[in-house]
C-alpha cells in the first residue's frame, strides 16, 4: 500500500450496509495520512527495543482506528445509514510487524511455506465458533 514507508493496509466495506466502498476507502485513507508518523515510531520501536518506543507505536495505532471508527460512526449519523469497514494494518521495521486489526479481513504470515493466521476474526460467526457454539 504504501510501500515506501513500510505501512500497509486492507480495508472492506460491510456487506450490507450503506457506503461500504467509501468508508473503506475513507479508513485506507487515515492509514495513509498518518503512515509517516506510524513508520517514524515503528522504526524507533524496532531499533531501540524500549517498552515506551512500543507502547507509544501501539498508542498511535490504537488512537488511528479509534479515530477511523469515530468518522465512520460520524458519518452514518449524519447521513442516516449504517456504515461499516473492516480495517487490517501492518507497519514492518527491520524484523518487526506491527499489526492493527479490526473486522474479518486477515493478516497472515508466510514463511518457509507454511501460513500462519496473525489475527482473528471480529465477527458473530467467529465469536460463536470461539465459544464452541457453532462448528464448521
Amino acid at each position: 500500500m504504501f510501500e515506501h514507508m513500510n505501512v500497509f493496509a486492507v480495508a472492506d466495506g460491510m456487506g450490507g450496509l450503506d457506503s461500504g466502498a467509501e468508508v473503506s476507502q475513507a479508513a485506507v485513507e487515515g492509514v495513509q495520512e498518518r503512515s509517516q508518523t506510524l513508520s517514524r515510531l515503528a522504526r524507533q520501536a524496532s531499533r531501540s527495543g524500549a517498552a515506551t518506543e512500543r507502547r507509544a507505536l501501539f498508542g498511535e495505532v490504537e488512537e488511528l482506528f479509534e479515530r477511523i471508527g469515530t468518522e465512520v460512526y460520524e458519518r452514518a449519523e449524519r447521513e442516516g445509514g449504517r456504515m461499516g469497514t473492516t480495517l487490517t494494518m501492518a507497519v514492518i521495521a527491520d524484523n518487526q510487524l506491527t499489526i492493527g486489526h479490526v473486522g474479518d479481513s486477515r493478516a497472515y504470515r508466510i514463511r518457509q511455506g507454511h501460513v500462519d493466521l496473525l489475527t482473528s476474526d471480529h465477527s458473530v460467526a467467529a465469536l460463536r465458533f470461539r465459544r464452541g457454539i457453532m462448528t464448521l
